[in-house]
């Protein structure tokens, strides 16, 4: 893109493709990569051609930035839909359910998935983002604390 002459605002403004992805069919995760839980939950999310595997933050506190939660209806639109939300929020992440005591596990029997923002300890930038952007912040503890540090 700089050798084009791409300036930084367009760039800004651009989806751009990560390296480390795999091929695969939209909404279809190939048997290989089920995981250790034996395919119980989603462990790799896509769009296309592009795949983002399940993180696994600590529970010690961190604050994190949830953008979206997925609700697992059907797996491959849920698959779809993490990818989507992935895709259009740069740089996030997405974990299982009830990861933390902190984070919801499940909502009428079906699982939900947080797609989220990794702020560490700097509990003021995630509070500055939430601000600007909107979402649930949370702090990721093993007490169960679902309550907003913002």
């Amino acid at each position: 893109m700089d050798s084009l002459g791409v300036s930084q605002a367009v760039k800004d403004r651009m989806l751009m493709c990560q390296d480390d992805v795999t091929p695969s069919t939209p909404g279809k995760v190939p048997k290989s990569q089920l995981g250790k839980n034996g395919g119980r939950y989603i462990e790799v999310a896509g769009l296309g051609e592009a795949h983002y595997p399940v993180s696994t933050p600590a529970c010690d506190g961190r604050n994190i930035l949830i953008v979206h939660s997925v609700i697992e209806y059907d797996r491959g639109d849920a698959i779809n839909e993490i990818g989507q939300t992935l895709v259009m929020n740069r740089g996030s992440e997405f974990t299982y359910p009830g990861q933390c005591p902190s984070l919801r596990g499940q909502v009428d029997g079906n699982d939900v998935y947080p797609v989220y923002y990794d702020f560490g300890s700097d509990q003021a930038a995630m509070c500055a983002a939430k601000a600007n952007k909107g979402g649930n912040a949370r702090t990721l503890n093993t007490a169960g604390d679902f309550s907003d540090p913002c």
